[in-house]
């Protein structure tokens, strides 16, 4: 199953949720995951919590609901727990949330250069990757803008 959930911040304020699961021929119904957000206006944290997938889990955030117009950050990776803290509640920024499992599609971010030659080594950001190097296989196109 992959677990996607978005979740608008500003100001510390929830302005819109959603979820949605996907599994592909389920053995029986998958539960429906839930996502959770609160701040913590003591330490200044955006505090979230989801229902347990298929962890270890990552938490991504971006500035834009596609996280496509500018690079989104992998505020955290490899999370045994439902549950995270951003301390972000009062920097005045919008941001959006996804909470990506262990089920997730691999998404690449950015790359450390836009181009090289044979032999340079660029490094990928993004998230669904083996956990084994040896186990991801990247195909390189002319031309492709990061």
């Amino acid at each position: 199953m992959k677990f996607r959930s978005l979740v608008i911040v500003s100001a510390g304020l929830c302005l819109s949720v959603a979820a949605h699961a996907e599994s592909t021929e389920p053995t029986s119904t998958p539960a429906t995951p839930t996502l959770t957000l609160d701040k913590n206006a003591m330490t200044g944290n955006v505090v979230l919590v989801w229902t347990a997938t298929t962890g270890p889990y990552s938490v991504v955030r971006g500035t834009s609901p596609s996280f496509e117009e500018t690079p989104p950050q992998i505020i955290s990776a490899g999370l045994g727990a439902t549950t995270f803290s951003d301390p972000v509640l009062t920097d005045g920024i919008g941001y959006f949330y996804s909470i990506e499992d262990a089920n997730a599609l691999t998404q690449v971010f950015g790359a450390s250069a836009n181009g090289g030659l044979p032999g340079d080594e660029i490094t990928l950001t993004g998230i669904g990757f083996a956990s084994v190097l040896a186990d991801n296989e990247v195909f390189v196109a002319a031309n492709r803008q990061w």
